[in-house]
């Protein structure tokens, strides 16, 4: 087993305009654990780079000049974009260095890097991502791409795919590629530490025919948790009340969203803007 190491490595996310105020939040949860400045943002339009830099952000513009202000999940829009994390990571890992990749909608509750370097040195692993349980599948708001030619091959394989009209949804590529053969080594994340939302957000549980974990008889371990991504969540209104239930809204500019939500200015945003 060839040994690999975690460190160096680049943690970044993307960015449109409407998507500012959750990466502000992202950065702001960050903060409270000691990593401020270490996220990088790859912005996808000249506004939402301008204000990350003036908010005083390390934002780098990536993409053509026409690239879509707004896409909503499920199209070939929203593909498109997500696409860029790939090419993006593509660049970092050819440095040498790990490709550590973050939704926006997500917040840290605790520092995991010494934990991810564990797993890492421990398993060998080329990606480490995390895991929906259930319905136990691999999720790409979450993940770490190693340094290692099969890795590199990897995430080369997954923009062409998103550029075709038979995939919306770059997670639903990433799975299809993982389960196809035996390309890249994947250490699965732990469910509760890095969490998705349907480990704490209520919503139909599995016994009641839908994907949400029932917390009646054991309440979520915030406490041993990492990060709480918001996704199984409907729309930017739903979201934003999600987070602001778990205490998730860290910074002033989703603070006014909040404030606003059900206003005109926000109905706007739910219908031009939603997040998985």
């Amino acid at each position: 087993m060839t040994a690999r190491r975690f460190v160096p490595f680049e943690l970044f996310t993307l960015a449109t305009r409407g998507y500012a105020p959750f990466v502000l939040n992202l950065e702001a949860s960050l903060a409270r654990i000691g990593l401020a400045g270490k996220l990088v943002v790859y912005a996808l339009d000249d506004h939402v780079h301008a204000e990350l830099l003036a908010a005083g952000m390390h934002s780098r513009r990536v993409g053509p000049d026409e690239h879509p202000e707004w896409s909503d999940y499920g199209t070939a829009g929203f593909a498109r974009t997500m696409a860029f994390k790939y090419t993006v990571a593509s660049e970092i890992i050819a440095s040498g260095r790990s490709a550590w990749y973050v939704d926006s909608d997500i917040i840290f509750l605790k520092d995991p890097t010494r934990y991810l370097e564990e797993r890492v040195a421990a398993a060998a692993p080329d990606l480490i991502m995390q895991y929906e349980d259930p319905p136990g599948r691999l999720n790409a708001g979450f993940w770490v791409a190693l340094p290692t030619p099969r890795t590199a091959e990897f995430l080369a394989a997954v923009p062409p795919r998103l550029d075709t009209a038979d995939f919306t949804c770059d997670q639903k590529v990433v799975n299809e590629l993982l389960s196809a053969g035996d390309l890249l080594a994947v250490e699965e994340l732990d469910p509760e530490r890095f969490a998705c939302g349907n480990q704490f957000i209520e919503g139909r549980t599995v016994e009641e025919g839908g994907m949400h974990v029932s917390r009646r008889d054991r309440p979520f371990p915030r406490d041993e948790a990492f990060i709480l991504h918001f996704n199984f969540t409907i729309g930017l209104k739903q979201k934003l009340r999600a987070m602001q239930d778990h205490a998730a809204v860290m910074h002033p500019s989703l603070e006014a969203l909040v404030r606003k939500r059900g206003g005109s200015a926000l109905r706007q945003l739910v219908r031009r803007l939603s997040f998985r």
